[in-house]
């Protein structure tokens, strides 16, 4: 875990860590994130995957090996979380969780991206439109293995967005609203606004901010993802595709695309879709708000 040292006069005014969510729906670029970030405060390009786990760590694995992040031990720490903001054991961090950086996806390539993760290959039509019906009709893949409090697209987005409903779970935090898209055409521009947002106690240095960048690419977590298929187990909801369909084995770090179609499934999944976007409905409105609604 990130920890980012205090003076002493902060620590007098801070004896509890001081949490900063990075937060997303699944397959929204907050591995990415998180190699970059770790790459700019390491001031070296991660080794592996894993390494990103030791030094900004994913609540939901630490979850499942029975861990969580610590929250007493002074200075600032960085998270990972697909979580809504009041699930239960984010109250942990009520008073000590100070900002969160949200990164929001395309909802097309959200659900294109979710595909490859569960080893769908796009030739299994039939499964990839089982997907795509449950993702049209409830705003998420999850919808035939329980929300496990990560919810739809539309909740996440509309929880960790508003100032209100953000603050009756975290009082003192700030949140800034990332696009995946626009972290893809300047990635030094947004990760710089990311670091000023975050923080982390030292200046803004332009050569580490594109050490990070160029350490970050997809292409390089992409060997590094290699690398850990040795040493060690997949992210879980790699295990549970992988368990799922042994036959199919797919990266778990993508090729960034993005505004794809649905029609390769049919038409009809393209039209119920953009019907989607039209319909009026919460999902439809953000998706107008944030520039998915093509």
């Amino acid at each position: 875990m990130i920890v980012v040292q205090l003076s002493r006069h902060e620590e007098k005014e801070c004896a509890m860590t001081r949490i900063s969510w990075i937060v997303s729906y699944p397959k929204s670029g907050n591995t990415w994130l998180r190699s970059m970030l770790t790459t700019y405060i390491g001031g070296a390009p991660a080794e592996s995957l894993r390494r990103l786990q030791d030094l900004i760590p994913d609540i939901h694995p630490m979850l499942a090996e029975g861990d969580v992040p610590a929250w007493d031990d002074g200075g600032s720490a960085l998270v990972k979380t697909h979580f809504l903001p009041d699930v239960r054991v984010l109250r942990l961090y009520r008073e000590v969780s100070r900002k969160a950086v949200y990164i929001v996806r395309n909802p097309r390539d959200v659900l294109l991206s979710s595909l490859r993760a569960m080893h769908i290959s796009h030739d299994d039509t039939a499964e990839c439109r089982r997907i795509a019906e449950g993702f049209i009709a409830h705003e998420s893949f999850f919808a035939d293995r329980g929300r496990i409090g990560i919810g739809s697209w539309t909740e996440s987005l509309r929880m960790w967005t508003s100032t209100d409903i953000v603050r009756d779970s975290f009082p003192d935090i700030d949140v800034l609203t990332v696009r995946y898209e626009d972290m893809r055409s300047d990635p030094a521009g947004k990760l710089t606004e990311i670091v000023e947002f975050l923080d982390l106690g030292r200046p803004i240095v332009e050569h580490d901010i594109q050490g990070a960048v160029e350490g970050s690419t997809l292409d390089r977590m992409r060997e590094m993802e290699k690398k850990d298929k040795v040493n060690r187990k997949p992210p879980p909801l790699s295990r549970w595709a992988a368990a799922k369909n042994p036959a199919q084995q797919f990266p778990f770090i993508g090729e960034g695309r993005q505004g794809q179609s649905l029609a390769f499934m049919g038409e009809d999944i393209e039209d119920a879709f953009r019907e989607r976007l039209r319909d009026g409905s919460e999902f439809a409105l953000l998706a107008k708000q944030f520039g998915y609604d093509e």
